[in-house]
């Protein structure tokens, strides 16, 4: 049940509301037709007692003589006055409160006029009391038609006596009539009408209202990429801007925390590169080449790590400008500087494959990841390709991969697979950890795999369009 309820807030609010439009309007209808229904019993009840009073008064206001012609004359092929009563088999007497009142109706109305009582009976027709004497076969079956149409296959019969003072007595005879069925075609229709309109109006007014929400989702997912996306204004009804005020707050600290951290590692950074100036400078006064190269190559590395340390701390607190850029580009010229370095590299790069992006971190990231193929494959194969939606990179190496248990972990900060790479030419652990981030603020995903062929492949993917959190660059 739940597969078929829609998944935005928009469609569930829409759909509770034709929901409700739905049951709301059956029940409508529902009562109306009851109501319509009761009204036209009693306007028909009021009818049938009607004529029956005038006949009567008419019949015993005339002549002996003239009775019998006044009764043929004022009959109809639904309606049948008789001076003789008719059998009382033709009609089977039924418990009905409906046929009940109508018996009431029309004893007071007819009793002012004669003193014997009148006897009303109420029941299912016998079919010979469906036809009579002056119908035509046309008007029978367009009543037999719509009683089935309707459902009423037994008709119900009238039969009211009224006692003349000469001792004859008026038979009325008659059908009572049905209630029109209601015209279902037209009510589907006009239901179908009107929750459409209904749908229409819900759906732009939902979304109206849940724009600010949606500015405020984006504003979210912008900021988990980028801590340095902009805060958002306070618009919207009162319990969305207290919550995008809280979001702001707490956009401004979490901003804040990563700037103390970065200053603390530059202000750590700066201060041990005076030390490690002195060192180096006191170990170039060492006689003994070997010593003095092991010790400067010491703190040459220990410079690397605070440098690398450092751009990892900054990533993401950066404020480079994000400009459209030719992927092809700049994939084309980290690979001829390596290649300058007389590194096994190939690359197959089409033309024309521009999108946004911070080019100096995006460079960043895609020399890591080619100098990781280098470094641990001894080779680096490079295919760029793209269609409508995305832009992919794919980097490829002849190493020895990863576990597949550590596809994932080599993501950490400062994690190394000593198994797996060769330690002496192994870094910090940083570098892969840096080029996910560089490449997740771009609204793009960093995926490895072993290769069939032996080899790791590394997959970027990023998108060839202004995303929400690159919005700023236009």
């Amino acid at each position: 049940m739940r597969r078929l309820l829609p998944k935005s807030l928009v469609g569930q609010t829409a759909a509770v509301l034709i929901l409700g439009l739905i049951a709301t309007h059956l029940l409508t209808i529902i009562i109306f037709e009851e109501h319509r229904r009761v009204v036209l019993n009693e306007t028909e009840q009021q009818h049938i007692a009607q004529l029956v009073a005038a006949i009567s008064d008419i019949i015993l206001s005339v002549p002996d003589d003239d009775r019998e012609l006044v009764a043929r004359a004022s009959e109809s092929h639904s309606f049948r006055v008789s001076l003789v009563p008719i059998t009382p088999s033709s009609v089977n007497v039924v418990d009905d409160p409906q046929s009940a009142r109508l018996g009431e109706l029309l004893k007071r109305r007819i009793q002012t006029a004669v003193d014997e009582p009148i006897q009303v009976e109420i029941g299912e027709a016998k079919p010979r009391d469906e036809l009579s004497v002056n119908a035509t076969i046309v008007e029978w079956l367009q009543t037999r038609l719509l009683r089935m149409a309707t459902g009423h296959d037994q008709d119900t019969a009238l039969l009211v006596s009224v006692p003349l003072p000469t001792g004859e007595r008026i038979d009325f005879t008659t059908m009572l009539p049905l209630a029109a069925a209601p015209g279902w075609p037209k009510v589907v229709a006009t239901t179908g009408i009107f929750l459409f309109a209904v749908l229409l109006l819900s759906v732009w007014t939902v979304r109206r209202l849940l724009l600010p929400v949606r500015v405020f989702a984006d504003a979210a997912t912008s900021f988990s990429q980028d801590v340095q996306a902009p805060s958002l204004p306070l618009t919207g009804p009162y319990e969305l801007r207290e919550a995008i005020g809280a979001f702001n707050e707490m956009q401004l600290r979490i901003r804040s925390q990563f700037e103390q951290r970065t200053q603390m590692l530059a202000a750590i950074s700066h201060d041990l590169r005076t030390p490690l100036t002195v060192a180096r400078l006191r170990a170039e006064t060492i006689d003994e080449s070997d010593v003095r190269e092991r010790i400067v190559s010491s703190l040459a590395e220990m410079d690397q790590m605070l440098q690398t340390t450092l751009a990892f701390a900054r990533e993401g607190t950066e404020s480079e400008s994000t400009s459209m850029t030719n992927l092809g580009a700049l994939v084309e010229a980290i690979c001829d500087d390596l290649a300058e370095l007389e590194y096994d590299v190939t690359a197959a790069i089409p033309d024309g494959i521009i999108l946004p992006c911070r080019p100096v971190a995006l460079k960043r990231a895609l020399t890591n990841l080619i100098e990781n193929a280098i470094r641990y494959g001894t080779c680096a194969v490079v295919d760029v390709r793209s269609d409508a939606q995305a832009a992919e990179i794919v980097i490829a190496d002849s190493g020895p991969g990863i576990p597949a248990k550590d596809l994932e972990r080599v993501f950490l900060p400062f994690h190394r697979l000593d198994a797996s790479r060769n330690r002496e030419t192994g870094g910090l652990g940083l570098g892969l950890a840096i080029a996910k981030r560089i490449v997740e603020s771009h609204g793009g995903q960093i995926r490895l795999s072993n290769r069939d062929v032996g080899g790791l492949e590394v997959r970027v993917s990023l998108p060839v369009h202004f995303t929400k959190e690159l919005q700023d660059v236009k």
